[in-house]
């Protein structure tokens, strides 16, 4: 089933500049957008709006390290090659090192930081969790991942970030350690 829903999707490359060319960056660029996004938001919006911000963010990051610390766990004990390592048949877009495929790294901080705004408020959480997606499917059509990796590394974001909500303490005292820390024109 991976493997034909794989098919299905990596299938669609190479048909199309523009389609090949939106995949590629989405791949590759789409993350860096996000966490760009997430980042002036650090700076936006009143002095409660702006903390609560802050806060969210903070769950943000703590979920896409916890994430990112998951799947090097993974990875230590479960090796899944990727579709190009593993098929001869792969339509490959972006070029990539043959490391573990299973979960998506992109994905899962990508999801982590959807999943914390989407706990906390639906905007700009919805559009980040699409974006989350897309890159998903992006990778998938370029020929980096197999549907299982981004589809894991997703509910695997949603769910670390939900626990990091629940977590209130630690992201508030994280939050004020860090105001405290910096300069009063980045507070």
């Amino acid at each position: 089933m991976n493997g034909a829903a794989f098919d299905a999707i990596n299938d669609l490359a190479g048909h199309g500049v523009v389609a090949d060319d939106l995949a590629k960056w989405a791949a590759q660029y789409l993350l860096y957008a996000i966490v760009f996004a997430v980042a002036a938001m650090w700076f936006i919006g009143r002095s409660a709006k702006r903390g609560a911000n802050r806060r969210t963010i903070l769950e943000g990051v703590f979920s896409a390290l916890i994430g990112l610390g998951i799947v090097a766990l993974i990875q230590q004990f479960y090796h899944h090659p990727r579709p190009f390592a593993d098929r001869n048949d792969v339509y490959l877009l972006i070029p990539h090192s043959a490391d573990p495929s299973f979960p998506s790294e992109h994905v899962i901080v990508a999801s982590a930081l959807a999943g914390s705004f989407i706990w906390n408020r639906l905007w700009p959480g919805i559009p980040m969790l699409i974006a989350a997606g897309a890159i998903g499917f992006a990778r998938v059509f370029v020929g980096v991942h197999y549907p299982a990796d981004v589809i894991v590394a997703l509910a695997l974001g949603l769910s670390i970030s939900l626990a990091a909500r629940r977590m209130d303490v630690p992201a508030e005292r994280a939050q004020r350690l860090l105001s405290g820390l910096m300069p009063p024109p980045l507070r």
